[in-house]
């Protein structure tokens, strides 16, 4: 991490700051190397400029993800966590998914374990 990233006169730690992220500078002596990166338990990076972070909130551990800290939610049903989009505009969208040869009951509950039903005659 470097307070100056940029050798060539801008700042970059004052524009990956901006986007909450950290500035690293590979090599001090090469101009234009410095690269944005998103900060846990966001992934993503970006050369000379902010990044587009994502996050998959079945595999991350955060407050609106399926591991909130105490386990992850879909695990603990014996179900199989789902994150359709893991776009940062696009949170809470994660769901579980009922173990075979369980089917949901109901409408799919987004951010919440998953109500699973067994039909013993569709099940064959």
């Amino acid at each position: 991490t470097c307070a100056w990233c940029d050798e060539t006169g801008s700042n970059g730690a004052g524009t990956c700051a901006a986007a909450g992220q950290t500035c690293e500078d590979g090599d001090h002596a090469v101009e234009r190397d410095w690269r944005c990166v998103c900060a846990a338990p966001y992934a993503g990076s970006a050369a000379a400029g902010a990044a587009t972070c994502t996050v998959d909130e079945c595999a991350a551990t955060c407050a609106h993800c399926a591991d909130r800290g105490s386990g992850n939610v879909c695990g603990a049903a014996g179900q199989k966590c789902v994150d359709p989009a893991g776009d940062l505009a696009v949170m809470n969208n994660w769901y579980c998914e009922c173990p075979a040869p369980q089917t949901l009951k109901g409408a799919r509950q987004v951010a919440a374990a998953a109500a699973c039903e067994l039909d013993e005659c569709a099940a064959g």
